[in-house]
């Protein structure tokens, strides 16, 4: 894959800043938090989108994130380290 230097910018000003911190997530999250309290600009907030469970019958390790229209947008495979001896199936 070609390197795109737009991802290699901000994977390097990531990495700078978690340095920073010292990799520590909550000093990480407080400055970040502080910097959007003192922004003079307006911040987009977005409503959370909620994971439902639909109709169909789902493995209970899989969580299906859908739009307030029922639109699957994504899943998530939880408690994977359970599943060794389980046999999973996720229709996309």
């Amino acid at each position: 894959m070609k390197p795109d230097p737009i991802v290699e910018e901000v994977r390097k000003v990531r990495e700078a800043h978690a340095a920073k911190f010292g990799y520590d997530l909550a000093a990480i999250c407080g400055d970040l938090r502080g910097r959007e309290k003192n922004a003079n600009h307006p911040l987009v907030r977005r409503p959370p989108e909620v994971a439902i469970e639909k109709d169909r019958k789902l493995s209970p390790h899989v969580m299906e994130k859908v739009d307030e229209k029922g639109k699957v947008l994504g899943f998530s495979v939880m408690r994977v380290r359970a599943l060794h001896d389980v046999p999973m199936e996720a229709a996309l």
